[in-house]
């Protein structure tokens, strides 16, 4: 059979290409506003606190809490001492979780006798962590204050990539958040608890007024910073640099944020980056922008305009202040200098004049491990992988998941008619077929192709899901001939951005990257607190209400699934809902999502599409089934 012509078939009549960057846009500008509009009734600084108190209560909620660790510092090794003028470097090992190990540097002043202002500085996504941002340190270390930088989780001497897996930054934030996900935990509560056990260091030091504790960081360590205005009352002042903008103005630039970036639900509560910045008034908050940044300058202005008023309420004027730099993203020597006015300025410490540019010292010197690795400790740090492996606990029971797996699909969905469209049909080799598209949402639209038996009347039906949907007919030739010889219809499907429904790409990136185009689409549907995986489990079941318009089928016997590979996951959580769909075949059957916490090296290409954030804290796709 011969099933080429119908890989190429132009069977549905609208934008298809555009349609699901509407559909994003127009859901996260309709939160936005109704966030705006709640936020335009705080007008108090009591309203503002509780406003504040409600944000922080969500975003922890988000992230699945915090880890736990012992109350008080965390405990710290000093590895050695370099000598620099003006002050000392301490290579710190840091224990912030039992067992993890966080290596970091502590910029002692000389000649400081008692308590006095302190910057803990958080890194942005360069590999080399600390030692890539030693410059930052010295610059505010050489003007007298005492400063601390940690190597973030992934990043500098936490790098734990294995053979075959992503290493350092962004890739391993990406490969190693992503198996947070299914159990509705999140990479960002390790993060931000780094921090806050990091402020919990620079409390108990001697030469720290814990009053006097600012906080700032370039990019990722902005976002940090940002996170901890919100999360930390401990911080007297901030200076994020290279971060804050506007939720609209990241989606509609088309860049990709990597998994700490990534707030399950943040914008489907209205919320946004002035918020963050809300939640720290009335405290002293300088606001870094580099004007070529590819965070959009504009929201930058527009957030920092808005948010002065939450400062006015306080009786406090100007307030966020605003640099800016004409330069690209990063965290300049002006930049430098102006965060070092500020924090003086406002943590009470006279400011030394700078002297020469000093040489940045050599990353081997500032090794806190062996070999510059954490993991090559004796013993080593647990890491990342196993930290989010053994809090993954299963709690609930397949009821609790079934009502779970129903909410998130039906959640954001507005229930309508299909209103199916015939737009082509013919004859194939001893089979009819038809092509046609129908409404899966009011602005989504879903397409496939029915191939019927030839002189078999009202013949049962068979859904089959697989990747690339009627583009890659011919690669299922041998599954097609077999269920039409068994006298059934078979439905090829086109879920949502599957085959010709795909949407242009986004970026410059391939479609399936780990920042391409399905990345972003994922990202946006977490903000909004949905996923593409509960978007197209709703799709199959919006498929099936379809079926009398298509007519001639036999609709009192079970629907049966036809399933390949990861697709076979929709269709499984769609027949947990829809009890007359029933799984006939499923080749190349996934991993439960169990398996991918459990595994430190899977199959990561795509698989945000594949995953329905929170239901393994219920029970597994698998589970459903069999309870069934």
């Amino acid at each position: 059979m011969n099933l080429a012509p119908l890989e190429e078939l132009p069977h549905i009549h609208w934008q298809t290409r555009s349609e699901l960057w509407c559909h994003l846009r127009d859901r996260l500008r309709e939160r936005l506003e109704a966030g705006n509009r709640r936020r335009e009734a705080v007008c108090t600084p009591e309203a503002l606190e509780a406003w504040s108190a409600e944000v922080r209560r969500f975003f922890l909620g988000s992230l699945g809490g915090l880890p736990e660790a012992p109350a008080g510092p965390p405990p710290a090794r000093c590895a050695g001492e370099i000598a620099r003028p003006g002050y000392t470097i301490e290579r710190l090992l840091l224990e912030p979780r039992p067992g993890v190990v966080m290596p970091a540097h502590f910029y002692r002043p000389h000649g400081r006798t008692g308590g006095g202002p302190a910057i803990l500085v958080l890194c942005g996504h360069a590999l080399k962590a600390k030692v890539a941002y030693q410059t930052l340190c010295q610059g505010f270390a050489a003007r007298g204050f005492a400063v601390l930088v940690v190597d973030p989780v992934g990043q500098g001497e936490r790098s734990c990539g294995t053979e075959g897996t992503p290493a350092g930054g962004t890739a391993e934030h990406d490969y190693r958040g992503l198996q947070c996900l299914p159990h509705g935990h999140h990479l960002m509560r390790y993060m931000l608890h780094d921090a806050l056990r990091a402020v919990d260091y620079l409390c108990a030091r001697p030469e720290v007024d814990a009053g006097a504790i600012g906080l700032t960081g370039s990019s990722g360590g902005a976002m940090q910073t940002a996170l901890m205005m919100l999360a930390d009352p401990r911080v007297a002042a901030a200076a994020p640099c290279s971060f804050l903008t506007e939720r609209e103005a990241i989606f509609l630039s088309g860049i990709s944020q990597d998994a700490e970036q990534i707030w399950p639900g943040f914008t489907a509560e209205g919320y946004d980056h002035i918020d963050l910045l809300a939640a720290f008034a009335p405290k002293p908050l300088l606001v870094l922008a580099a004007k070529y940044d590819y965070f959009p300058i504009e929201g930058t202005r527009r957030t920092v305009a808005r948010a002065r008023r939450f400062w006015e309420m306080h009786g406090v004027a100007g307030q966020p202040s605003l640099f800016e730099s004409a330069r690209v993203h990063g965290y300049g020597q002006e930049m430098i200098e102006a965060a070092a006015a500020f924090f003086a300025r406002h943590l009470g410490l006279e400011l030394s004049a700078p002297g020469e540019r000093e040489e940045p010292v050599a990353e081997e010197e500032l090794w806190c491990t062996p070999g510059g690795s954490a993991f090559l400790e004796t013993p080593p740090s647990r890491t990342l992988f196993e930290e989010n492996r053994d809090a993954f606990a299963r709690k609930g029971a397949p009821e609790a998941a079934l009502a779970f797996l129903c909410e998130a699909v039906a959640r954001h969905r507005e229930p309508l008619e299909p209103n199916l469209r015939i737009t082509k049909n013919g004859e194939l080799e001893g089979c009819a077929w038809q092509a046609g598209f129908w409404r899966g949402q009011r602005d989504l639209h879903l397409s496939g192709i029915l191939l019927r038996p030839t002189g078999v009347k009202r013949p049962p039906l068979t859904l089959a899901l697989w990747e690339g949907g009627t583009t890659a007919l011919t690669r299922h030739t041998a599954r097609v001939e077999g269920v039409l010889a068994s006298g059934r219809a078979l439905l090829v499907v086109n879920l949502t951005g599957v085959g010709p429904l795909a949407p242009a790409p986004f970026n410059e990136a391939d479609l399936y990257a780990r920042d391409g185009t399905f990345s972003c689409v994922n990202n946006e549907l977490f903000f909004l607190g949905d996923s593409l995986a509960a978007l197209r489990v709703y799709d199959v079941l919006q498929t099936v209400r379809t079926l009398p318009e298509w007519g001639g089928l036999e609709e009192a016997e079970p629907i049966e699934l036809l399933l390949h590979g990861r697709p076979g996951i929709y269709g499984a959580l769609a027949a947990a809902l829809e009890p007359r769909l029933a799984i006939a075949t499923w080749d190349e059957r996934p991993p439960a999502w169990a398996e991918l916490v459990r595994d430190p090296r899977y199959d990561g290409c795509d698989a945000k599409s594949y995953l329905l954030p929170g239901l393994l804290a219920h029970a597994d796709w698998g589970d459903l089934l069999a309870s069934r």
